[in-house]
């Protein structure tokens, strides 16, 4: 929710300041995507006012001219190499960032990922890419804008990569596309706002800024065909073997996730069989983005908070997500009213179900994330059952995509 700055480079007047820095370049372990737990994604998708926490700028600045492209921020500069422009998050939290960029320089050019920016001194830290398999690491401080390294890596190809910082152990730790670049110590710039930096002539474009938690000891999400399945199909309905239920519980996403389902309708002994992908992506101020994409590549965003109450230009309305589409995670005791659905579990689900002599609703989630397993939704005429195919942390590389 930062405005954007704006300043010179002294491209030639450049030092190698390491006077308060230790940089460590060569060899080291990639980067674990596992232990990322996603806080905040920009995907320059949907509506631009809220890109960015309102921050974007559209159109031209000075030299820099910026817009939206398929998804993708693009800016542009053909005037003047000595400026830069950058546009910055809120505070979020978090330990790490990254974000895709795709560039087309000049000399001295380059583009990427700001972090640890201070806002009250406009001091950050700033890993770019500067040409083919070419980056480079600056910080601003007290005494201006400094080089502290740069570098050559065969990880950095043609086309888009992503580059990524993480804060370990008071250290950050530069990568591209997962590859380790270097380890560098500094405890000068200490500031709480990550975003995007651009510098010199050319052209360049940013894609998937993302903040995140980071935590070398957390438990990766298994990736598997259904790494959300129950040991068992549904929990059991037999008298003697129901649990006692503990209480309503409302869950949602706490990461960027794909999901994927199967949606089969049977009418009339006739079935039809369509595949949705939901992504789902936790927004500032406890909200959700929920796209809808289906298999000729058309797609719906909705933004909800964790009970469904679905939200419009930021207020609330009185509609509710599961009017629009499936009740993708467990909305808990504000959705499924006690004296309408009956609630069972088992040690791994929620079974929630609805009967009389017109309808029958049976709706399993996972009990550990609260994601919708299994739906099905029945009345005299038409059945409808929707399956969850794969739940993927959102840019996984094995992510499945229609």
């Amino acid at each position: 929710m930062k405005k954007v700055m704006f300043g010179l480079l002294s491209v030639l007047g450049l030092s190698l300041a390491l006077a308060q820095t230790s940089v460590t370049q060569g060899e080291g372990p990639a980067l674990n995507i596992q232990s990322l737990n996603p806080i905040y994604q920009e995907t320059f998708e949907g509506e631009p006012q809220g890109m960015m926490q309102s921050s974007i700028l559209l159109g031209q600045d000075g030299s820099w001219t910026a817009g939206l492209n398929k998804g993708s921020y693009s800016f542009e500069n053909q005037t003047d190499a000595s400026s830069v422009y950058y546009i910055y998050l809120g505070g979020l939290g978090g330990n790490a960032a990254s974000v895709d960029v795709t560039v087309q320089a000049s000399q001295f050019s380059g583009a990427g990922l700001l972090y640890r920016f201070d806002a009250s001194k406009g001091h950050y830290f700033a890993l770019i890419i500067t040409g083919p398999n070419n980056y480079a690491f600056y910080k601003r401080a007290n005494d201006g804008l400094s080089l502290l390294m740069e570098g050559t890596s065969g990880a950095i190809l043609p086309g888009t990569n992503r580059l990524s910082i993480v804060d370990e152990a008071g250290e950050m730790k530069l990568y591209a596309n997962e590859t380790f670049l270097a380890t560098v110590s500094d405890n000068e710039v200490l500031g709480d706002r990550a975003g995007v930096l651009v510098a010199g002539t050319g052209r360049f474009q940013f894609d998937n800024l993302t903040v995140y938690n980071y935590a070398q000891t957390q438990s990766p999400m298994p990736i598997q065909e259904n790494p959300l399945a129950p040991k068992s199909n549904k929990p059991s309905t037999e008298s003697g073997d129901k649990q006692e239920v503990s209480g309503w519980n409302t869950q949602a996403p706490q990461q960027a996730m794909v999901l994927s389902y199967e949606l089969v309708r049977t009418a009339n002994k006739e079935s039809t069989t369509l595949k949705l992908e939901f992504t789902v992506t936790p927004q500032v101020g406890g909200l959700w983005e929920v796209k809808k994409t289906y298999e000729n590549g058309e797609s719906t965003t909705f933004y909800t908070n964790a009970e469904g109450q679905l939200f419009e230009n930021g207020q609330a309305t009185d509609k509710s997500m599961f009017k629009e589409v499936a009740s993708l995670w467990n909305f808990g005791k504000a959705f499924f009213k006690p004296d309408f659905f009956s609630l069972e579990e088992s040690e791994d689900a929620w079974f929630y179900s609805y009967n009389t002599e017109d309808i029958q609703i049976r709706t399993l989630f996972d009990k550990a994330t609260g994601i919708l397993l299994e739906d099905q939704y029945c009345n005299t005429s038409f059945c409808e059952t929707t399956r969850l195919l794969a739940a993927k942390p959102l840019g996984n590389p094995l992510a499945s995509t229609f």
